[in-house]
């Protein structure tokens, strides 16, 4: 039998997990953690469990939910302190708010389609609303 002293295989690879916590707050994968690191996505996986007693599913989705919060309180500080267009960002995007002038424009905008007896279509050119003919005006 083999002691510990005579393990076979690679030494384990010393794993940062102040480093991994950041890579995972920047919203890198597992598999793109594990690349930087040297090791297979696996063995990662594992280690997470070895050393943290966490899967690292969960782990992962804890760290990256810093991430998104740190990211969030920096939008928002940056807003506050009067960046203009993060303002409108954030209003669109958390307050649903939207330009009034385009949410009328594209209301009235519509595209009406006839079939004529001969399979061609005529349609609306929604830039002019001009009514245009493809069948060429047929003769009679």
């Amino acid at each position: 039998m083999t002691s510990e002293k005579e393990k076979r295989g690679r030494p384990a690879t010393d794993i940062s997990w102040q480093y991994v916590d950041k890579l995972l707050q920047a919203d890198c994968s597992g598999t793109e953690i594990a690349a930087r690191l040297g090791i297979k996505p696996a063995n990662l996986y594992d280690r997470c469990w070895t050393d943290n007693g966490i899967l690292f599913s969960e782990y992962s989705q804890e760290k990256k939910a810093k991430g998104d919060s740190i990211l969030r309180e920096v939008q928002f500080s940056k807003a506050l302190a009067g960046d203009n267009t993060l303002l409108i960002w954030l209003g669109k995007c958390r307050l649903r708010q939207s330009d009034p002038s385009l949410s009328n424009q594209n209301n009235a905008q519509k595209i009406i389609v006839e079939v004529k007896g001969n399979g061609l279509a005529s349609g609306v050119d929604v830039s002019t609303s001009s009514v245009s003919d493809t069948d060429n005006q047929s003769s009679k």
